[in-house]
């Protein structure tokens, strides 16, 4: 695989930073075991880095979780240290950037993918603190006097241009005869708290409490990202480099199959209800949907590369209505069955047979017919109001959002990468998908689903021989 391409630093008022040492210098991943992190922690074994720390909150834990990685690495001949430091604890978190790494190497980069995000809170504060002040203890110790880092890469999200925007801040564009929101590197969310791209953390207290917890993730991961500029630009320039990535929702699993099965549950759960057929009434929602390899050669492409310092990149291809996905998934899946004359099936965890002793186990399932409806506006409300849709999926009902040419053309350049829309990884990522569930579940089920003892309607399964994850169906109504 060759190395991302070097540019010139031309901003005379950062500090140079020079070609990386890939032998002798360390990589920070905070958040290892992440999704998102640990297909990334892969790129950088690909493009040849030998010393990798990953922050975890239990080295047991994650050395169970990431079997499959510390496999790859080690055919790479990559290290890869394991550091215990909740992002929240500012002493292990100094540890983990300041300390070498036990073999002498110094942590030089750092790729902060680390955001925690608590379960149903109560308060905004419960999410809101711990995502901007674990943000900023690695700012400011990646500033700090005994640090060794040269760059500083954070992982934001694609809320860190759209949370909660209003349009006095927006810039709208006519694009084929309609009216859309122009997202640019100078658009960003949570506008009505921030001023100019920034967002100061002493007012947190007191803004936290005018946010209802249900908006707090997408304004939380705007906050973080405008911290950090601010911060970089009262101090830390001179010190390190810093760039912020942004994807949208990410879906996708490479061929190499790091990911484990703990790891696909939160990121793939709209594929399954896709899959399922759940998707066909949703709201009228823009959003943009990215493959975790494009979010993860990003990140490794800005490593060295002087001319991502002090700017942001998206990790996605373009913004598409949530309706949108049904009809692009039913055109590759039509299209394959044309092709190959297979049926695809999915390993639903969901669909439980008896397998053995009684034991409750999924099974592999059709793929379901897929439409492209939109809800009603009165019938998201009101199941927003009962608790079972975010509100920030409602509140910009109908909002088309577009992602800036100029600035989608001038990142391509910069990164010398174009990112994947969702049809050109998604038959890659349903093989993925069931090659690793059908691994990690014993005995798992490829037969008909049973309940109680007693034979479903799914038709009998057939693996094929030129590939075992995509199975073919005899009389079934799947795709």
């Amino acid at each position: 695989m060759s190395s991302p391409p070097q540019f010139q630093n031309v901003d005379d008022d950062t500090v140079m930073v020079g070609p990386v040492d890939k032998d002798a210098e360390g990589v920070l991943v905070t958040g290892i075991t992440g999704y998102i992190a640990t297909e990334t922690v892969k790129v950088l074994c690909d493009y040849g880095f030998k010393n990798i720390r990953g922050t975890v909150r239990s080295v047991e834990k994650g050395k169970t979780q990431l079997v499959k990685l510390f496999r790859y690495a080690e055919e790479k001949g990559v290290t890869i240290e394991l550091y215990k430091a909740d992002l929240t604890d500012k002493r292990a978190m100094t540890g983990a950037i300041i300390e070498p790494m036990k073999n002498g190497s110094p942590i030089t980069r750092i790729l902060h993918l680390a955001s925690p995000y608590p379960a149903n809170p109560k308060t905004a504060e419960e999410v809101l603190i711990p995502a901007i002040d674990g943000t900023m203890v690695v700012m400011e110790q990646a500033a700090s006097e005994a640090s060794k880092v040269k760059q500083v890469i954070l992982c934001g999200s694609i809320y860190g241009l759209i949370a909660d925007a209003e349009a006095k801040f927006l810039t709208f564009t006519q694009i084929g005869g309609k009216k859309m929101v122009n997202v640019d590197e100078k658009t960003y969310g949570a506008a009505k708290y921030c001023s100019n791209g920034e967002f100061d953390p002493s007012t947190l207290t007191s803004v936290a409490k005018t946010i209802s917890p249900a908006m707090s993730y997408p304004i939380s991961k705007a906050m973080a990202e405008q911290s950090a500029w601010k911060f970089w630009k009262e101090n830390a320039k001179q010190k390190f480099h810093f760039c912020t990535i942004l994807p949208g929702a990410v879906w996708g699993i490479s061929d190499s199959q790091v990911l484990s099965k703990g790891q696909l549950g939160t990121s793939m759960s709209y594929f399954g209800a896709m899959l399922n057929g759940e998707l066909n009434i949703v709201p009228k929602y823009c959003n943009a949907i990215c493959s975790v390899e494009d979010v993860a050669e990003y990140h490794v492409r800005a490593i060295g590369n002087a001319a991502c310092n002090g700017h942001r990149f998206t990790s996605f291809p373009e913004f598409l209505w949530f309706s949108e996905l049904g009809p692009r998934a039913q055109k590759v899946f039509d299209t394959h069955r044309k092709e190959t004359g297979e049926k695809l099936m999915w390993y639903n965890p969901k669909a439980r047979s008896i397998a053995h002793c009684g034991r409750m186990e999924g099974t592999m399932v059709p793929v379901k017919k897929l439409f492209g409806k939109t809800a009603p506006y009165f019938v998201a409300k009101t199941i927003e109001k009962i608790g079972m849709l975010p509100p920030y999926l409602v509140e910009p009902w109908g909002v088309q959002w577009h992602l800036d040419d100029a600035w989608k053309t001038e990142q391509e350049r910069i990164m010398g990468h174009k990112c994947k829309p969702i049809q050109d990884f998604l038959l890659r990522m349903l093989k993925n998908y069931n090659a690793i569930m059908l691994e990690e579940t014993p005995q798992a089920s490829t037969g008909p689903a049973r309940r109680g003892g007693q034979k479903s309607a799914i038709p009998t399964i057939e693996p094929l021989d030129s590939n075992p994850t995509l199975l073919k169906v005899n009389g079934s109504e799947s795709l």
